[in-house]
């Protein structure tokens, strides 16, 4: 039996996300699943999957996401190749007058931790997330929006995810039955992972939206950093960093490599597995810094210059880890984690 395939649409705007999934859904003749649904569910994803594999119609499901839905989740809960289901597209729905308001939004949305308890999570790193991801974005009420504001909108979108197909929402006439996905693995979609991997090609670019990308050996010291992120980074010093990611390594914690999420205001370093941990067969993520910066004016000499100072000095370097493991630092103690964190 072939399997059903689904189109998850994310978005951070609940009237419209919902109105545009509800009129994909009657467009493309497929079974409507709304973001209702899911939200008490524990695990919202893979509730998705089991209803969306007994109530589609031949055509597939549309299935709405709730606002705080990850896309990297909406991905592992259709991620079994011979399973019922099948994952066809994420379309991502942007209000297009509000995008670089959600991108800077500085509010949490709770969701459910998926263990019974209520996490926190950021409404700007979800929305960055949630365009990286997709296959598709469709750019919903653009017509407020002049022109010029328009080409610089798209142009970031493109930025975000290269390999995203961007649509101006102009009636289901122009979309056609549904949207035409690119088929780009998930997690090769994301413009800073691609911008890492040296395959960074926009469709769209713009004099104002540039990329940044920085590569330093030498571990960070983190109270440099800290004040860097605080008191530097949103100030319009280096232009607008509208987005920034990529690898890193605090001096404190030599031995295990941190992933570098920021949007806005908005940053968290995620631990990953410690060095010992990783086999001959895998690659090593990153030896020290290897960061991408997305956003409007930027300044690559001065994002360069200033992270060049957050990193060990040469007297520091000299010192050695156990000098390191003395150095303040501000950043909470990761889960696990044997390095020293104060």
């Amino acid at each position: 039996m072939a399997a059903v395939d689904v189109i998850a649409v994310v978005g951070g705007c609940a009237p419209e996300r919902a109105r545009y999934a509800r009129g994909l859904a009657d467009a493309s003749k497929q079974r409507f699943v709304p973001a209702t649904h899911l939200r008490e569910a524990d695990h919202p994803a893979e509730e998705a999957a089991k209803i969306a594999c007994w109530c589609a119609t031949r055509f597939g499901s549309v299935v709405e996401f709730p606002t705080e839905a990850e896309p990297v989740d909406v991905v592992a809960a259709f991620a079994d190749p011979d399973g019922a289901v099948r994952l066809a597209e994420i379309v991502c729905v942007v209000d297009a007058p509000h995008l670089l308001h959600d991108l800077a939004d500085e509010s949490f949305l709770a969701r459910r931790d998926g263990s019974g308890g209520v996490e926190q999570v950021a409404r700007a790193l979800l929305a960055a997330h949630q365009i990286e991801f997709a296959s598709t974005v469709v750019l919903l009420n653009w017509k407020l929006l002049a022109a010029p504001k328009i080409a610089l909108v798209t142009a970031l979108i493109c930025h975000l995810n290269p390999s995203a197909q961007v649509q101006l929402h102009d009636g289901w006439r122009s979309l056609g039955a549904r949207p035409g996905a690119v088929r780009v693995p998930a997690h090769e979609r994301p413009g800073w992972i691609r911008a890492l991997s040296d395959e960074f090609q926009p469709r769209i670019t713009h004099p104002e939206v540039g990329v940044v990308r920085y590569q330093q050996v030498r571990p960070l010291h983190p109270a440099r950093l800290l004040s860097f992120l605080d008191e530097r980074l949103g100030t319009g010093e280096f232009g607008t960093v509208v987005r920034s990611a990529g690898f890193c390594r605090l001096a404190t914690r030599p031995t295990r490599p941190a992933e570098w999420d920021q949007t806005g205001s908005v940053i968290a370093l995620h631990p990953l597995a410690p060095d010992e941990q990783v086999a001959e067969e895998d690659e090593l993520l990153a030896v020290g810094q290897e960061l991408v910066f997305i956003g409007l004016g930027l300044d690559r000499r001065a994002i360069a210059r200033a992270l060049d100072e957050v990193a060990l000095d040469d007297e520091e370097l000299l010192a050695g880890p156990q000098a390191w493991a003395e150095l303040c630092d501000p950043f909470p103690a990761w889960p696990g984690a044997e390095d020293r964190a104060d």
